[in-house]
């Protein structure tokens, strides 16, 4: 039986990435550039979120700064523009996951799959 070759992290990290940027082409905080980056809602320390596509923004390189540094405050302004997706967001980080394991990447990559086929 032949096995198949999971990919690494970093290579999950990477097309996540890829995913909230090609289905939010545009930054969605000044909503005028293009994306060129992705940020973490709730941060990548939270395993239980961190490959979640509901956890990504689309963000220009400009913009991205400007969060990392508004704390609080980006936060305000999620609840209100995005309040279903903080809600969902808010209660999935302190799902009790405390450590990602090798199997943990197939759910992860099937996500993935069917977030391509939809954007396609």
């Amino acid at each position: 039986m032949k096995t198949t070759k999971l990919p690494s992290w970093k290579a999950l990290d990477k097309r996540w990435s890829i995913l909230v940027r090609q289905r939010d082409p545009v930054c969605r905080f000044c909503k005028k550039n293009p994306s060129r980056q992705a940020h973490h809602l709730i941060g990548r320390a939270y395993r239980s979120t961190r490959y979640d596509l509901v956890n990504g923004l689309g963000t220009c390189g400009g913009c991205h700064i400007r969060i990392e540094g508004l704390g609080l405050m980006f936060t305000l302004w999620f609840k209100e523009e995005y309040p279903l997706r903080f809600d969902y967001l808010t209660l999935a980080a302190f799902k009790p996951i405390c450590q990602l394991k090798e199997k943990d990447k197939l759910p992860i990559i099937e996500q993935f799959d069917k977030a391509e086929r939809s954007l396609s």
